[in-house]
């Protein structure tokens, strides 16, 4: 029998899905045949059972599984057009998500730069404690940059971040994916409130320019990912 391989990705919801049609199609699997267990799947790819739930909940919901209440899943349709649907509908969201970190950059790096002109120490502290705030939640959000352009006091400029933030999450809900670990979104944030708290307006642009550049990364391989697996 084909071995499930180990995942190495970060974007684990979606390595998961590819992983377990990857096992499906080299084992030949019938349909109505079962699944390995939640319990196998996360200890052989090496993920939490809470990831190999929510990759589960999208095949269901994709078409391709058959969740039954304490009897496990099963293969209900590997026909192409539920699949390529699935497909399609993520890289829809992909591409609405390249588009929106093209936005971020414009406003959030001209704001990181002027806002570390003139923060005072209180408002690094609130930027602190919001962070922590975020780390605990570990739900996507761009609390943080939207805090910091809310200092200028510029209604026209917030509300079209406050946009740009609903699309965010409304996109990410839908892949049902994060393109940090908690750890590394965490160390990202603390270097953008370092480059404020410095008063250097180079070290804050650096700061969230890079934090920016990582999520494009993330995202134009979740594409190539996609992509490759369609093909």
């Amino acid at each position: 029998m084909h071995p499930l391989q180990q995942i190495k990705k970060i974007i684990v919801h979606d390595a998961i899905i590819e992983s377990v049609m990857e096992y499906i199609k080299a084992n030949n699997l019938a349909l109505g045949d079962r699944i390995p267990s939640e319990r196998f799947l996360a200890e052989a790819l090496k993920v939490s059972r809470g990831s190999v739930r929510e990759a589960m909940k999208a095949l269901e919901s994709s078409g391709v599984l058959e969740i039954r209440h304490g009897g496990g899943a099963y293969l209900r349709s590997l026909s192409s057009a539920v699949y390529y649907q699935y497909t399609s509908d993520h890289r829809e969201n992909l591409e609405l998500l390249q588009n929106l970190i093209q936005a971020r950059q414009a406003i959030e790096e001209w704001a990181m730069a002027e806002a570390a002109r003139f923060i005072t120490p209180a408002q690094i502290k609130d930027l602190y404690a919001l962070e922590k705030k975020q780390t605990k939640a570990a739900q996507p959000n761009m609390d943080l940059e939207i805090a910091v352009t809310r200092l200028f006091g510029n209604p026209v400029l917030l509300e079209m971040h406050e946009k740009i933030e609903q699309l965010w999450k409304q996109s990410y809900t839908r892949l049902g994916m994060a393109a940090f670990s908690p750890r590394e979104r965490r160390e990202h944030h603390l270097a953008i409130i370092k480059g404020l708290e410095s008063g250097d307006a180079a070290e804050a642009r650096a700061a969230i320019g890079l934090h920016n550049r990582s999520l494009e990364k993330h995202i134009a391989a979740a594409i190539a990912k996609l992509d490759a697996v369609k093909e």
